[in-house]
Order: structure tokens, then sequence, then C-alpha cells
């Protein structure tokens, strides 16, 4: 016969068990490929290190014959991933606990499932940012600066007015719904950080307006860092280019570069007008 001590243990242990299970499975991500074209022969799901700018696989599975595949990756916190299935690749954001299902047919994804909202509205995003990256042939960098700013407010306005109509339509939390918008301001500085650094023809003033303008609207975030947006990361080291390495001695030989500038770039980067998590 248990005693009420017996019976109060066994409880409070079947409780750790169920909060420990939990836990864990709430530390899983399923994915769940189903390709309705041939083409897709293999999904995989990279994140990208923004300090070493380098991917990272995190998990990647070949589709049967059915064009069917599965995947399940632990992670701690939400993160931005990569998915690539060989002809067609983009951007997700997945968060602890997610059930998503891709369907693939004719160059086009469709999310279901827990997170399928946040994932379809970056699709969607994707679709405008595509229909827009081209003109005859050239791409935003090479269009002539008119027709580049032109492209690119475009761009700007149809992803406002769709954003607004998206998030009004489809709930998702606010803390997701300002990520995925900074992730979208972050691919258009990023642009415009491009096109800036490859158009010689400006003179040094025109070329230090532009440029001001342009890191006006850099919100320095470092739980972008931890999201890991490869947008965030690109415009990061385009600001470093532009802000700091600028700054460095160019009289530095080869031997010298390689244990010194790490250490002028941090004291350069001291020199900034930034808050402490910022400079960090």
């Amino acid at each position: 016969m248990k005693t009420p001590l017996t019976k109060l243990s066994t409880f409070l242990v079947a409780i750790l068990f169920l909060s420990c299970s939990k836990e864990q499975k709430d530390m899983k991500i399923n994915i769940e490929a189903i390709a309705i074209d041939s083409a897709y022969k293999q999904l995989r799901i990279n994140t990208f290190d923004l300090v070493s700018y380098q991917p990272k696989l995190m998990d990647s599975v070949l589709l049967d014959s059915a064009g069917n595949g599965k995947i399940s990756i632990d992670i701690k916190q939400p993160t931005f991933a990569y998915y690539d299935f060989n002809t067609i690749s983009g951007l997700l954001i997945l968060e602890p606990g997610y059930k998503l299902q891709m369907k693939l047919a004719n160059n086009n994804i469709t999310f279901y499932g827990e997170g399928a909202e946040a994932n379809n509205y970056l699709n969607q995003i994707k679709q405008l940012q595509m229909k827009n990256e081209s003109l005859g042939g050239l791409y935003y960098w090479e269009m002539p600066d008119e027709v580049f700013e032109a492209r690119l407010d475009s761009l700007e306005k149809e992803t406002k007015i769709f954003t607004d109509y998206y998030f009004d339509s489809v709930k998702v939390s606010q803390k997701f719904e300002e990520v995925l918008k900074l992730s979208i301001n972050y691919h258009s500085i990023s642009l415009r950080q491009a096109k800036l650094t490859n158009n010689y023809e400006l003179d040094s003033i025109t070329f230090e307006q532009k440029k001001e303008q342009i890191h006006s609207r850099i919100k320095f975030d470092h739980k972008m860092v931890e999201l890991g947006l490869l947008d965030y990361g690109a415009v990061m080291n385009s600001y470093l280019e532009l802000e700091v390495y600028k700054n460095l001695p160019q009289n530095i030989n080869v031997i010298e570069a390689d244990s010194i500038q790490p250490l002028l770039t941090s004291q350069a980067i001291k020199q900034l007008k930034l808050k402490p998590k910022e400079l960090e």
C-alpha cells in the first residue's frame, strides 16, 4: 500500500518527466517536403554564421521516388535558415516546435502546418524581389542610377502594401512580425550598399551623402546576429568596409597585416558613435 508521501513522490516524478519530455519535444523542428515535380532531388537546410560568414548544414534528405522526404532538426531558439532544393532556394524562419510541410511545384513553394504563416510571407516577398531584381538582362547593381532607384522604390512600395495586407489578414506574433519586417528592410539596404560600392563614377562628396542616407536606415540589432539573417550580415560587412576599413592605415605590408589589422580594426570600431551592444 502506497503512503501519501509515496504517492506525492510518484506524482512529482511524473510531472517532471512530462515537463522534460515536452521541453525536449519542443526543441525539434519537423519539416516534410512533398515535391510534385521530379526536378527536386534533395532538400538541404543551412544556417549562416555571421561572424565567419560561412554556411552550416543543419540537415539534408534525399527525396524518394515519390518526391517525399522528412527532416527533424534540434534548435534552441528561433533562427533564420535557408532551404535549397537544387534548383530553388530561399529564406526560412524556424522556431522550436514547428511542424512545417513544404509543397513544391512549378518552381514555387507553399508552406503548411505550424510556422506556415511566417514562411509563406517570406516566400511571397521573395517573389516580389525576383520580379523587380532584373530589367532587360540587367540586375540591380548594373542598372543606371535612375532606373535602379525607380525599381527599388517600386519594390519597397509593393512590399509595404503586401506586408500591411498580409499581417492584417494572417495571425503572426508581434515579435515575429517585427523580425520579418526588419529582414525585408535589410535586404533593401544591402542592395543599396551594393549599388553604391559598385558606382565608380560618383565624386567623393556625392558618395558620402548617399552612404549617409543608406546607413541612416540601419538599426543595429545584436538579435539579428543570433537569428543569423544573411542580409543583416551583408549590411554589416559593407558597413565595416565603408565606415571602418577605409580609416585603417594603407601602408601596412602583408606580413604585418595579419597580426596588426585585427587590432587596428577593433580600435577603429570602438571609435564609432554606437551603443555598447552595437559595438559588440
